[in-house]
This record gives structure tokens, sequence and C-alpha cells, in this order.
């Protein structure tokens, strides 16, 4: 995620859209080749190609298939969930708050499937450093291999240990942000407040509000201040071009998810028709995408005192 090719080389991390509900990753080789249920591409099709590139028509129900560079915001999509995952809305505010930037210290306890964690890794890039912990060892070995595949080994430290027991092995005012996903995470505001440098920052999430009340508690307890609290709920609206064929495309917008690709592909075909007659009927449909992301945690930021 760090290279700034423009070209898929063989033995690059490549990434493959076919539709909102297609996303995955690929590393590519010589002689291989992608299956899946859009149809068949080989690798040798995607080297020597620019990032963004469409892949031509392979199916008539998945007409637009391109291959794009890796970032943090598309892995979190296709990466395997082994525990709940931060999404990007949230890591966006998480950025944020902390105030990120090349260069920065962050520690974070709660690795999980490394979502976050590439996420941090890519802001505090290339100066800074991100050192994460987790207490089951098989996570801890799939977050190494998922931060080295995207360029991040040299970034990223990822330690088997347990934070409410063992603390961090850092001295004090170590650290410029301090990132807990805990079930407890109020077990170790001590300890953050000792590795944190002076108007460092803290982010803790939780999926309940209980976990906040004592949180928050405890960062009081502590001295910390600007203590807040977010839940960021994110709704998105599509807005079509519509021109005749109105009763037909009342009913296609009914179909089911798995049907809303070949709904693009008619849609598409439709619009150049219409391009094509000159028709002067053109009307806009707006709707909210049915999938929408409801609650996920609650972010509390703090800061560390000064004195």
């Amino acid at each position: 995620m760090l290279s700034e090719n423009e070209v898929c080389k063989e033995g690059d991390h490549v990434m493959i859209y076919a539709g909102r509900q297609i996303l995955f990753s690929v590393v590519l080789e010589k002689g291989g080749q992608i299956t899946k249920k859009f149809g068949t591409i080989k690798h040798k099709d995607i080297i020597g190609k620019k990032f963004g590139t469409r892949l031509g028509f392979v199916n008539p129900n998945y007409p637009d298939i391109y291959v794009l560079k890796p970032s943090p915001h598309l892995w979190t999509f296709c990466l395997d969930h082994f525990t709940q995952i931060i999404h990007y809305t949230d890591i966006a505010v998480i950025a944020f708050q902390l105030e990120l930037r090349s260069g920065s210290i962050v520690l974070e306890s709660g690795t999980g499937s490394a979502s976050l964690t590439t996420s941090l890794a890519k802001f505090v890039a290339p100066l800074g450093h991100v050192h994460t912990f987790d207490i089951d060892s098989s996570r801890v070995e799939n977050a190494k291999i998922s931060l080295e595949k995207n360029g991040f080994g040299n970034i990223v430290s990822v330690l088997e240990r347990n934070v409410v027991e063992q603390g961090f092995p850092f001295e004090k005012e170590f650290a410029d942000s301090v990132v807990l996903d805990l079930p407890s995470p109020f077990l170790v505001i001590e300890e953050v407040a000792r590795v944190l440098k002076k108007s460092g920052t803290i982010c803790s999430f939780s999926p309940c509000i209980e976990q906040v009340q004592q949180t928050c508690s405890k960062l009081e307890e502590n001295a910390f201040t600007g203590i807040e609290t977010f839940e960021c709920l994110l709704r998105e609206h599509k807005v079509c071009v519509f021109g005749g064929f109105v009763d037909d495309e009342e009913k296609e917008k009914k179909q089911t998810e798995d049907q809303m690709e070949v709904f693009e592909y008619k849609r598409r075909k439709r619009k150049k028709m219409k391009e094509e007659k000159k028709e002067e009927n053109i009307k806009l449909f707006t709707r909210a995408i049915p999938e929408a992301r409801g609650h996920t945690g609650y972010l509390t930021f703090a800061k560390k005192n000064t004195f």
C-alpha cells in the first residue's frame, strides 16, 4: 500500500472489484488465474495494466470489473473477520481525533483482524510506528502475514501480550496515542496514563454503553481532560438518472441485492438507448442503499493532562 507504482507487476498485491458485493484481493502470479461467479480472469491479462483499468467484458451480468490499488479502506471490506472489526467511518474519526501523521507513535491493544492496524500504519508511515498487541497467538500470526503483504512489515510490530495483566512494555511517556479495543478498557487506563506523552490522546472502542460509562469514570479519576464519546452512523443514498421505461424500472428496483448488478447493467443499457433516441423525459430517482450499517460501537476520546 506504500508503493507509488501505478502499473501491476508480477508479485503485486491487487484488489479486484466486480460490484458492491464482490471485492477481493489477489497476489499476481505467472500462470495464475481468478475464477469467480463472474467468470475467469488470467493474471497475465492484469500484469502490465495500470491500476484502475477495466478488465473487459467477462460476464453480461458483471460488465464492470476493475483492478484497483490496495488501500486500508478497501482492505477493510475484503479481509477475513476473525473478530468484530472497526469500519472505515469509525477509522476516519479515530485518525482525525488522534491527529495521526507521519512520525506518530501509536500503541494498540486488541489487534483482531488488523483492520484498524492497517489504517493506523498508513497514517503514520513512513516515519512513525504502530505497536499492536493481542492475547490470541493465531490472530497475531494472521495479522503479521496481512501487514507484511500490504507492505507494513517495518512500520508495525505485532506482539502476543495481555496488556490488561502485563501492561505495555515501554517506558513512561513513550507514545503519542493509544487505541484500546478491549472488553474491559477501564482496567488499563492507569497504564495508558503512564505510557502516554503529555497531551497524548487515548481512543477506546466499545460496543456497549456500560463499558463507556466505566471507562469515562476511570479517565476522570486519572485526570484526563476533554472526554468525548461518539457513535458514527452512516446511510448512503444513490441518485440515478432515468428516462422512459419507468414501469420496468420500478419493478427492478425491488429486486434482491443479489440481482442489483443485473439491474445496474440494464439501467446503463436503457440510458444508452435513451441517448440515441434523444428522449427529453429524464427523471432523477433517489433511494437509500438497502444495506446500511447500524450501530458498530462507541468511540471515547480523551487527552492526558500536561501537568
